[in-house]
């Protein structure tokens, strides 16, 4: 039974200890019972305004395009180029090669998707298409 309670105390003292620091010093000071309504702060400003308009999200930034492209987003007017799979070669490095971009792999494996069974094991001498 006494070391329930003392549990129970030593529990109830960490956790005053914690949250001390953490309360506004208003509350810290003052004890309950004691507030004078003319001393409550008017709530902040409202972080959604723009413009004077209260309540409205603020405006949404523009996206970045993405990364990841298709064969045919890559470059429609270029004219396709072949690479020879060296022994080593996976997708990201030939394209890095090609677009100093490992991103465009996918693009890659699009163009050659009827060649490539499974991207991660390429043939070596298999010849692939570049977009």
């Amino acid at each position: 039974m006494r070391a329930a309670l003392a549990t129970t105390v030593l529990v109830l003292v960490g956790l005053i200890w914690f949250y001390a620091d953490r309360l506004p010093p208003n509350l810290a000071e003052t004890p309950p019972g004691n507030h004078d309504p003319a001393d409550v702060a008017a709530p902040p400003p409202d972080e959604f305004a723009v413009s004077g308009e209260a309540g409205s999200p603020p405006p949404v930034p523009e996206m970045p395009e993405p990364r990841y492209s298709t064969a045919a987003e890559i470059d429609a007017d270029a004219e396709p180029r072949l690479h020879v799979v060296r022994e080593g070669d996976t997708l990201w490095s030939i394209a890095e090669e090609h677009y100093q971009d490992g991103h465009r792999a996918r693009a890659i494996y699009e163009a050659n998707r009827d060649q490539i069974g499974d991207p991660a094991n390429l043939r070596t001498g298999q010849e692939l298409i570049i977009p």
